[in-house]
């Protein structure tokens, strides 16, 4: 009736990750001269680049138009990181964003959330820095309007409040 699945190694672990995400670095090439740019079907603001004929990671469109990047083109490992690095900061700024978009939160909440999803810290530091510039996150903001929603909404002790804020991040 029921039927076993199919041992898979490691290796066919780790290529069927790549195949379900393709904006994910694959083991190919770091450099070597762009062979194709291509988008990506299922998100269209995305492309794939392919370094001497093999897929070798997924970039944001808007970063290949800043880098210039072209078919022909020499990548060397330096660009190759400098541009890996600025997608995984653009990538940490739209998950931060969707985030915010149910409703607002303290920077540790968006630390740990982001933390959880994988971001490096240093993507993580940069989007927290947009996101302050962009007056989308402010703690002291964030803690007066939780305290006062509690108030009206949720009564709850002084105590309770501040242990609730810095379970958020913020401390009272």
């Amino acid at each position: 009736m029921f039927r076993s699945k199919p041992s898979t190694t490691r290796a066919d672990a780790d290529s069927d990750e790549r195949d379900a995400h393709p904006d994910r670095i694959a083991d190919g090439p770091r450099s070597g001269r762009v062979t194709a740019i291509k988008p990506q079907r299922r998100d269209p603001e995305r492309v794939s680049v392919f370094l001497d004929g093999a897929f070798a990671f997924g970039l944001h469109q808007d970063l290949v138009l800043d880098a210039g990047l072209f078919p022909g083109m020499e990548l060397d490992e330096e660009l190759t990181a400098s541009l890996l690095d600025r997608d995984r900061v653009r990538q940490a700024i739209t998950a931060a964003l969707n985030l915010l978009a149910y409703r607002p939160r303290a920077e540790g909440e968006i630390r740990t959330r982001l933390r959880q999803r994988g971001f490096p810290d240093g993507a993580i530091d940069e989007t927290l820095v947009k996101l302050r510039e962009w007056h989308y996150v402010d703690d002291q903001d964030f803690a007066e309007r939780w305290i006062e929603n509690r108030r009206e909404r949720r009564p709850r002790s002084a105590r309770m409040i501040a242990m609730e804020l810095r379970g958020k991040g913020v401390e009272a």
